[in-house]
């Protein structure tokens, strides 16, 4: 499974992230139209007009977030992933964020279940969208509206001193032990080096 993060999100797994989530949500009446104009853009572009049903994908959000540089998500699927009928991509999108597409994450058959936990940045009030593509083409998809504001911009938990780091970021892709490319003597590829070097060379940035 390959997980491309982009602008804005910041993904990070928890198993206790929705403790706080405990605002009631505001009535569908009082919501802005989910039909948004950036929505209807990212529709085409990406999903090129394409039916978009309710359902096969549950999405949990706060309704109103405590901090919006740290937004629990949770993306639920509701089968199991089998070799006939599986999700193979999933999209996390933020409509009002600057750049929307928070997350696009790769799926195969053989990931058990197509359930994902992390955080996001959410700039302001927002729908914020889980779309799933299954195996056979179709759309799937569940949206909630989350009031948040200030993620893109603030450090998460009001860490004024994280502004100096802004920016600055470490990438540990070769190097030793559990987490890197070689053993432990600094010589000796693992299995995994060249499976890495192809999927960089496909996937050039």
């Amino acid at each position: 499974m390959f997980l491309r993060a982009l602008a804005c999100a910041a993904l990070a797994c928890s198993s206790a992230a929705f403790a706080a989530d405990s605002a009631p949500r505001t009535p569908a009446s009082d919501l802005p139209d989910p039909e948004t104009a950036i929505w209807k853009k990212l529709k085409s572009s990406l999903f090129e007009n394409r039916p978009v049903s309710s359902g096969a994908v549950e999405l949990t959000v706060p309704a109103r977030a405590e901090d919006g540089a740290v937004v629990p998500v949770a993306i639920r699927a509701k089968s199991l992933q089998r070799s006939e009928h599986y999700i193979r991509r999933l999209y996390l999108i933020v409509d009002n964020n600057p750049s929307p597409i928070a997350a696009v994450i790769d799926l195969t058959a053989e990931s058990g279940r197509a359930d994902i936990e992390t955080r996001i940045r959410v700039e302001q009030y927002s729908y914020v969208r889980a779309v799933a593509e299954l195996s056979d083409g179709t759309l799937w998809a569940q949206a909630r509206f989350v009031k948040a504001s200030g993620g893109c911009s603030a450090p998460a938990g009001g860490d004024f001193a994280a502004v100096g780091r802004t920016g600055r970021m470490r990438l540990a892709v070769g190097g030793e032990g559990a987490y890197g490319l070689l053993k432990n003597d600094g010589k000796t590829q693992k299995a995994a080096y060249a499976a890495f070097k192809n999927f960089v060379a496909a996937n050039p940035r």
